[in-house]
């Protein structure tokens, strides 16, 4: 609690829970996933890693789950450089030339969540609490 950067990814995630997940539903695997992201966070090396594969799982019990493992365009499994902001899939080097404006970079970062998380949001008619926005501004 002493240290600003990991109580800031405390309170995104907390504030994503609250804003995002209906209440009273169990959400078992996402339990699980903010108590091993909680155990990480005095790591500091390791929490932003954490946080994001945090927010991954949380996208997926959302029903928007990312497949990185082989190309949507083709099907191929190597040169996985790009993720669909349409799909959250993964797309080959050669099936996401003509769309390089468009589609977003790997590694899977904090910005390229919270872009996601803003898609999801505006479905459901709210907006991405403060604390989530905020943790992008400081990690750029």
């Amino acid at each position: 609690m002493m240290n600003a950067q990991t109580l800031s990814y405390m309170n995104a995630a907390f504030d994503l829970i609250c804003t995002m997940l209906p209440e009273r539903e169990p959400y078992i695997n996402l339990y699980d996933d903010t108590i091993k992201l909680l155990n990480a966070l005095p790591h500091i090396a390791v929490a932003t890693d954490e946080y994001t594969n945090w927010v991954i799982n949380l996208l997926g019990e959302l029903g928007y789950a990312m497949d990185l493992s082989h190309c949507s365009g083709c099907g191929k499994t190597t040169n996985l450089n790009y993720i669909s902001p349409k799909t959250a899939r993964a797309v080959c080097d050669s099936c996401a030339a003509p769309y390089l404006a468009q589609i977003y970079k790997m590694p899977v970062t904090l910005n390229i969540t919270l872009k996601f998380l803003e898609k999801i949001c505006t479905t459901q008619g709210a907006t991405v609490p403060n604390s989530r926005q905020l943790l992008n501004i400081k990690k750029n």
